[in-house]
């Protein structure tokens, strides 16, 4: 009986021919190695989106202390980073207390609850309440903040509720 060699098959997809062709070859200890840049690329990438979750976190922060700048966006960022490079980070983030069920709701159902939209809309009444009576500008800057605070309304009244 004669015993028949059956070619080997090809089964690295398109995908893994094209990452390997830029791996490189060296000889270590009489056994050659293959290294490829695509460990690198996927760790310094890893890094970089760490850093800029820490940055969007960090202007988050500084967003829910400082009127004028926003901090659910921010928020809203650094978790999208985090869940790509360090999921325990985004994980602890969206255990966070006041802000987590806010931002899994964005994430997960594309909208906010009906509490959450109300406490925004009462948040920038008052704000813009208060601006417009301790504050000394002229009527045309005035008309402007409340012409912003209104707009502001409008685009929290029109999120999806979940």
């Amino acid at each position: 009986m004669k015993c028949q060699v059956q070619p080997r098959r090809n089964t690295w997809s398109t995908r893994q021919r094209v990452l390997n062709t830029h791996a490189h070859w060296t000889r270590h200890n009489n056994t050659i190695e293959k290294h490829t840049d695509r460990v690198h690329i996927q760790s310094a990438k890893r890094v970089l989106d760490g850093v800029a979750g820490l940055v969007f976190l960090s202007l988050g922060v500084a967003g829910a202390l400082l009127p004028g700048l926003p901090a659910t966006p921010f928020l809203l960022l650094a978790s999208w980073f985090w869940a790509r490079s360090f999921p325990r980070l985004n994980n602890a983030l969206l255990r966070f207390p006041m802000i987590g069920r806010i931002i899994s709701d964005w994430q997960y159902k594309r909208g906010v609850s009906r509490s959450t939209k109300a406490k925004a809309i009462l948040l920038v009444c008052v704000s813009l309440a208060v601006t417009l009576y301790f504050s000394l500008l002229a009527i045309p800057a005035r008309l402007l903040v409340a012409t912003l605070g209104g707009i502001g309304t409008i685009v929290i009244m029109r999120i999806q509720e979940v």
